[in-house]
């Protein structure tokens, strides 16, 4: 947390109604962070800063890989993308070896065996389709290596001086989309469950916001339903038995979504992995009515 200590320290003025969001990997440190948001103001320490932390949201998060494991050959055939076959070969038989390992705390051999489960649902919907699938939005093509966006904008705005200063950083400094070097860091947490540390948050009356991009397959939205219906935490019950409703933007149905106790998981329809990216106007009414404390609807 000493990037946290360091960003408070020197801009002070954001202490105050401070969110946190992220996506996809950060799924794991969003509600790392909260929760040591929360653990930080409840006992703190010399030269410790209060962070009034006021929400938290993840989008199309890899968040508890137990359950989202599960959905991968589920969500190609509700898509039509993967025959019964396939789906229940993986669902009957490779995917419970990669539950047994998660659970076991082998988490090693747990990330092979389900990175290997996982890839062989989408080679047999590539075979089948006769294309390759764009992980990241199953409903286009991948025009842009890696991820399958284009950043270059980003990029630019990165690259420019004065950003470099405000953001203070070494002017020889670049950005780039995907750093394999931080991604193999990163692995040896990958299978690890982060919807641990959510209730931490929650218990506070802190709103926490989930939400996933319809189209996107490799933290896909069946899994994200899944995982979180299944966290334990007081208002699980609520939670669950709450019903989904239409999300609107602009008198134009743009997702579902479910709450329960501060406690919200949205859908966007027509965006994938990133869903600012494929639906920025959607995106920021999400945003924006998230900060509000306005309910969905």
């Amino acid at each position: 947390m000493t990037s946290f200590k360091v960003f408070s320290k020197k801009y002070p003025k954001y202490n105050k109604n401070f969110y946190i969001f992220g996506e996809s990997y950060a799924g794991h440190y969003i509600p790392a962070f909260g929760a040591r948001i929360i653990k930080g103001n409840k006992h703190p320490h010399k030269n410790h800063v209060i962070i009034d932390l006021k929400g938290m949201g993840i989008g199309n998060g890899w968040v508890d890989p137990y359950h989202q494991y599960s959905e991968y050959a589920d969500f190609l055939y509700y898509n039509s993308l993967l025959d019964i076959v396939s789906t229940e070969l993986y669902d009957w038989t490779l995917y419970p070896p990669c539950e047994v390992l998660i659970m076991s705390g082998v988490w090693p051999a747990a990330l092979e065996e389900c990175s290997a489960a996982m890839e062989a649902a989408l080679f047999d919907a590539e075979v089948q389709n006769f294309r390759t699938i764009n992980v990241y939005d199953v409903t286009q093509r991948c025009t842009v290596e890696p991820l399958c966006y284009d950043f270059s904008l980003a990029g630019t705005f990165l690259a420019q001086s004065a950003v470099q200063k405000a953001l203070g950083v070494s002017p020889q400094a670049s950005w780039v989309d995907c750093n394999m070097e931080v991604h193999l860091d990163l692995l040896g947490d990958w299978v690890g469950n982060f919807a641990i540390d959510i209730p931490i948050v929650l218990q506070e009356n802190i709103p926490v916001l989930i939400y996933s991009g319809t189209n996107d397959w490799i933290c896909n939205y069946m899994g994200g339903e899944k995982w979180t219906n299944a966290m334990k935490w007081p208002g699980q019950s609520a939670f669950i038995a709450a019903k989904t409703k239409s999300w609107s933007v602009k008198g134009n149905v743009a997702g579902n979504v479910k709450t329960a106790k501060n406690f919200t998981f949205l859908t966007v329809f027509n965006a994938g992995h990133m869903v600012p990216m494929n639906q920025p106007v959607n995106a920021l009414s999400m945003v924006q009515t998230f900060i509000s404390g306005n309910p969905f609807s």
